[in-house]
């Protein structure tokens, strides 16, 4: 069993490394070739997230208990995040505060997403995968502690996003 979670660590381990390199590979490209405009430093900001992924990757192959919260605290966040912009978008959509037609392709889309969230959520949160990192906390003590970090980092992540709204664009509310 131990070696079995020991492949799947790697796979996912370096799935994420080949996420990430390819994300910001690609974007630096269109960066350096048509010039890394504002629109381009706000989505790269938007994302800043992803680039969590490469110390993630990192510790998941070394090893280190470390992984184990990372990937709680950074999937936990960006489940959240994903489903309060859903609901931010329906908000708006229904309220005509924007005039751009509902899609649904779109939100299938993001259900797909925090689905895949979701799963890697239960699969790092089951005993097998915990006692793999040697976490000893039971789950009604790392949840909360899950929970406060993705808000803490879901808070961090908005504040940051603001401020270069603010520097790119300094006339914007």
């Amino acid at each position: 069993m131990e070696k079995r979670l020991r492949i799947f660590m790697i796979i996912f381990a370096v799935s994420l490394l080949v996420f990430v390199i390819s994300y910001y590979g690609y974007y630096m490209y269109i960066g350096f070739m048509w010039v890394l405009n504002d629109r381009m430093l706000m989505l790269l900001v938007s994302d800043g997230l992803f680039i969590l992924f490469l110390p993630l990757a990192i510790a998941l192959l070394l090893r280190l208990r470390s992984a184990w919260w990372l990937t709680m605290i950074l999937f936990t966040q960006l489940f959240v995040a994903k489903i309060i912009a859903i609901f931010a978008n329906l908000f708006l959509v229904f309220s005509g505060t924007i005039a751009e037609p509902l899609q649904w392709s779109g939100y299938v889309l993001e259900l797909i997403f925090i689905f895949v969230y979701l799963l890697i959520i239960i699969v790092f949160a089951m005993p097998s995968i915990r006692d793999f990192y040697t976490m000893t906390l039971t789950p009604k003590q790392w949840v909360w502690r899950v929970f406060a970090g993705a808000m803490l980092l879901y808070i961090l992540h908005f504040l940051i996003t603001m401020g270069t709204v603010y520097f790119v664009n300094p006339q914007a509310p």
